[in-house]
């Protein structure tokens, strides 16, 4: 799993809670929406400090256009459009929506044609990895479940 961070808190709490991979999430330009471009690189740098992977492609290499109708539109440049061409995505929905300072968007790629994607070489050792690390998070959680019972139980009332 991939997780969005965009300050030295999101980063942490990523790292505390077992994930892998994060995406630098960067502003362009909406309220509260990522960290400021100038601190995309040390957030980068410190994620891999922390033994975090990072991906992503950069900032600038994905434009939000606004068509004729007023919609939004992903237009893709450089290395973005090479993965999304690799992974036969044809087009990527967009949806975009604010209210006050608040800022939420969601996209996902369409894809038109087989594609070419590979899995990662270690796919199966970080699936099972994964696999252990919820397995372990469910034990504490019975663990905790069974100490609250042992102690006079829950209050139903």
């Amino acid at each position: 799993m991939t997780v969005a961070v965009d300050s030295e808190a999101t980063l942490e709490a990523a790292a505390r809670d077992g994930v892998h991979e994060v995406l630098i999430d960067v502003n362009v330009g909406l309220p509260r929406c990522g960290c400021a471009p100038e601190d995309a690189g040390r957030l980068a740098d410190a994620a891999r400090r922390r033994g975090l992977g990072v991906r992503g492609v950069g900032w600038r290499e994905i434009e939000i256009a606004r068509l004729p109708t007023g919609a939004p539109a992903v237009r893709l440049h450089d290395r973005a459009a090479r993965r999304a061409e690799q992974l036969g995505m044809g087009r990527i929905a967009v949806s975009i929506s604010h209210e006050g300072d608040y800022a939420v968007a969601i996209a996902f790629g369409i894809r038109t044609e087989g594609g070419a994607y590979v899995f990662p070489p270690d796919i199966e050792e970080r699936i099972a990895a994964r696999e252990r690390q919820l397995l372990a998070r469910m034990e504490r959680l019975g663990q905790l479940e069974r100490e609250v019972a042992s102690e006079g139980g829950t209050d139903d009332g």
